[in-house]
């Protein structure tokens, strides 16, 4: 039946649930009624074991604190407790790539942790989720509902401390009598998820298998890790999640966070008496602890911001230094861990009213297009339009619960704004998208669909802009009318995938160490042709390229590396044996670091030079030639995720598939932030030219950063995939040696981190610097300077001894950075 106003199918589930669902029993009402020990403290009531859990020095011969526990120790423990203990149900999320599997425990009163009763409050939590319950509904599901939980641990592999953490947490939760513990089980149900990030815990290694940073991934849902996450915690999902971490020092963090914070955190979430509760207790007990620095809570592809905004759950990331013995990690982690759940338990049906209130005013704030925050237009309604990638960012939403309709008739919508066009009158055709904003996740919807994801900070510890339809290349636009479409609801889509292609013979160029972790580039791309495109490939080492280690490969593609590094791992002799592979006929495919190579070795008369801007991860729009064998079959215009790359400038305008539009031009337009990216205006993103029988194919910057920039990835898959020679460009040259020398030119600007500040900031910049003990280069342009800051070890911000107080030494020097970009 066709619809004309969202009439959502959950009312009707509401009223079904007051007939039926709220009659099964979950043994709240009766425990919420029995009066604890007095005094009873969370942390000072002595505990009360049965004695019916093991201890893990029966199971593994060891205890929490005597050392990180490996995965399988840390596997067979979860299954002891679980067959011990009638209050834990354990099993298997999913598998990591190579097929790992990924452990939880839900732990809680007996009848509330079997399958039945997991899916009742999984029921009752969607129906407090949904402002549209009726209040009298909401009342009754608030006094008996357990308050949910999720307690998560080793997204990162090189920080294990916290995975003994959450197990102990689990044994006292499954053995504990006292009222304490009692208190807890009674009032909530925990899920315990010990190690999210199985094949780098068993290594060591930050990343898995394929190099990701897990806690990057959280909106893009690329990896299986998440998604087999993310799936779980919408069939029980949280009031508030706690993700285990740890750093570099002695200290420990808790929330509240630093700015800059997404504009569409709801207040929920921001205000959670979580951070402080853990604060009070370690000042009671003399343990060093910071708050409100250091750890902001803007990127939406971290666990805490992505809980914040699309859950609406208190997202809370607790950090313990990595320089603190063992003990202290895991009982430090411990105890926060507990203070929180003790929190949560002391007053649940406060704490279910407050987060179905929060569900209403997002409701509320959609229907009247209301952003959160400044400088945010009115809108109501997001439309995305039928394209290749369409499915693939309409799955992405609808597994974070957006309700998303399809338009049975067009829609004459009277300030349609394309992303990044102006708003005019224009009709939606059928078959188009709607997500209304006045919904649940109204929230989730502005973060992942706005042209500009917020009002640009000049503090970055991660990119600055992430709309799933600039990464994707489709089509998408906003409106802030209010509408009558005659729409349906949409059910959910399967997984998309990509479409079996005849690939060449395939190599994959790689410059890391051989014993050293795929990660960054490399590993992003064996993902992208093992597990979207699945095409198989040879990998050949750049300390061995040779003829013969060439031969019967027809596409070579080198992932971004550093120039001149990878110039030197060739040699003489491998970088002859490239130029001669690609003169009898190969094509090379490179980006980054490797378009550069490409100069260095002379089969490239593409121009790079070193950008004078500063475009901290920002999407700009890029114009296609889709007449040209690789823009073919591509939407006219496409977004390039920018971060800093090199300025591509092509010897032929034949040779360019891609650009970005002129500067000042209706089609220039940059979601994010910058500073100076007009200098891009026009320059090339995609060039294509022979060289001898083979062809030169590069990118200005990374097409697959972190195989969520779908939209550029077309264009990558038709550089693979494609016969590039074009007619018009099939006898031109150009002059590769003039692009060699302006290669040997090019100074070495990757960096840990960048700040860019204005001429007259330069002084007492060089002395903050200084004063850390850093190590920079400089590059500058009138008004202005960027220091390039060394970051040798390659540490994340958390990990860095001194990244995360630069914004702090900086604004007390009096310096107010155009663009400061921490390590990631």
């Amino acid at each position: 039946m066709l619809e004309g106003r969202h009439e959502p199918t959950i009312r009707r589930r509401a009223v079904l649930a007051g007939a039926g669902l709220l009659t099964f029993s979950l043994g709240t009402t009766s425990a919420r009624a029995a009066q604890p020990d007095s005094p009873c403290h969370p942390v000072t009531t002595t505990p009360r074991y049965r004695g019916d859990v093991p201890a893990p020095k029966a199971v593994l011969g060891v205890d929490f604190t005597d050392r990180p526990f490996t995965l399988t120790e840390a596997d067979r423990y979860l299954d002891a407790v679980a067959a011990a203990s009638p209050r834990v149900r354990a099993s298997t999320l999913g598998k990591s790539p190579s097929g790992k599997p990924l452990r939880y425990a839900v732990v809680g009163e007996p009848e509330r942790v079997t399958p039945q009763g997991i899916a009742a409050i999984g029921e009752r939590l969607r129906l407090l989720r949904d402002p549209r319950t009726p209040q009298a509904i909401v009342e009754r599901l608030v006094k008996d509902t357990p308050a949910v939980v999720w307690l998560t641990a080793g997204v990162h592999g090189s920080e294990p401390g916290g995975t003994n953490a959450v197990l102990r947490v689990l044994r006292d939760l499954a053995d504990r009598d006292d009222c304490a513990a009692r208190a807890i089980v009674s009032t909530t149900v925990v899920v315990i998820v010990p190690v999210q990030n199985p094949e780098g815990y068993a290594t060591g290694d930050r990343w898995n298998s394929y190099g990701f940073d897990l806690n990057r991934d959280w909106f893009a849902l690329t990896q299986p890790e998440t998604r087999a996450v993310t799936a779980a915690m919408a069939k029980l999902p949280p009031i508030a999640a706690l993700d285990l971490h740890e750093m570099e020092g002695e200290s420990y963090f808790a929330p509240p966070y630093a700015a800059p914070i997404h504009h569409e955190v709801p207040a929920f979430a921001r205000e959670s008496k979580l951070g402080p509760a853990v604060a009070e207790e370690f000042g009671r007990q003399g343990i060093d602890l910071f708050s409100g620095r250091e750890f902001d809570l803007l990127y939406p592809g971290t666990l805490d911001a992505a809980n914040s905004i699309a859950g609406l759950a208190a997202g809370i990331t607790l950090e313990k230094g990595l320089d603190s013995p063992v003990p202290d990690r895991v009982g430090e982690h411990y105890l926060a861990s507990w203070m929180s759940l003790a929190t949560v338990a002391a007053r649940p049906v406060e704490l279910l009213r407050a987060w179905n209130s929060a569900h209403r005013e997002a409701f509320e704030q959609g229907k009247r297009g209301h952003l959160q925050g400044t400088g945010f237009p009115l809108v109501r309604n997001y439309f995305l339009f039928a394209g290749e990638s369409t499915a693939e960012v309409v799955w992405r939403l609808q597994q974070r619960g957006v309700e998303i309709h399809k338009l049975a008739a067009p829609l004459r919508v009277p300030d349609l704004r394309l992303h990044g066009r102006p708003a005019r009158a224009e009709t939606v055709p059928a078959g188009s998208y709607w997500i209304p904003l006045a919904q649940p996740a109204k929230h989730w919807v502005q973060a992942m669909l706005g042209e500009q994801n917020h009002a640009t900070p000049p503090v970055f510890s991660d990119i600055s802009s992430w709309s799933l339809p600039l990464l994707a290349g489709v089509d998408a636009a906003f409106s802030g009318a209010e509408l009558s479409p005659i729409a349906y609801p949409i059910p959910l889509l399967p997984e998309p995938q990509a479409p079996p292609a005849k690939a060449p013979a395939l190599g994959v160029l790689r410059f890391l160490p051989p014993d050293y972790p795929v990660l960054g580039s490399v590993g992003w791309l064996n993902h992208r042709l093992e597990r979207v495109w699945r095409m198989p490939f040879r990998t050949v080492p750049g300390q061995g390229v040779t003829k013969e280690s060439l031969r019967g490969i027809e596409v070579l593609v080198v992932p971004d590396a550093p120039a001149q590094v990878s110039h030197d791992i060739l040699g003489e002799a491998g970088r002859a044996a490239l130029r001669e592979w690609v003169s009898a006929g190969g094509r090379y495919v490179g980006w980054g670091g490797t378009a550069q190579l490409a100069a260095l070795l002379g089969i490239t008369s593409t121009s790079l030079s070193t950008p004078t801007g500063e475009v901290p991860g920002a999407l700009i729009r890029v114009l296609v030639d889709t007449n040209h064998p690789l823009g073919s079959g591509t939407p006219s215009t496409t977004w390039h995720l920018n971060d800093s790359n090199l300025v591509l400038r092509a010897a032929n305008p034949a040779f360019v598939v891609a650009s970005y539009p002129p500067y000042g031009s209706p089609d220039w337009f940059v979601s994010g932030h910058e500073v100076g990216a007009s200098e891009l205006g026009g320059t090339a993103v995609l060039t294509d030219e022979p060289f001898g029988g083979g062809r030169v194919t590069l990118f200005s910057g990374e097409p697959n950063f972190r195989a969520f920039t779908d939209g550029m990835a077309k264009l990558l898959r038709n550089a693979v995939l494609r016969p590039s020679a074009d007619p018009r460009s099939a006898v031109a040259r150009g002059d590769t040696a003039a692009a060699e020398r302006a290669a040997r030119q090019l100074p070495e600007t990757r960096s840990g981190f960048r700040v860019t500040v204005a001429s007259a900031s330069v002084a007492a910049t060089r002395t903050v610097l200084s004063e850390l003990g850093a190590r920079w280069a400089e590059r500058g342009t009138a008004g202005r300077t960027t220091f390039l800051i060394e970051n040798r070890d390659s540490f994340e911000r958390r990990q860095h001894p001194w990244a995360s107080r630069l914004p702090k030494r900086l604004s007390e020097a009096g310096v107010r950075p155009l663009a400061l970009v921490l390590p990631r």
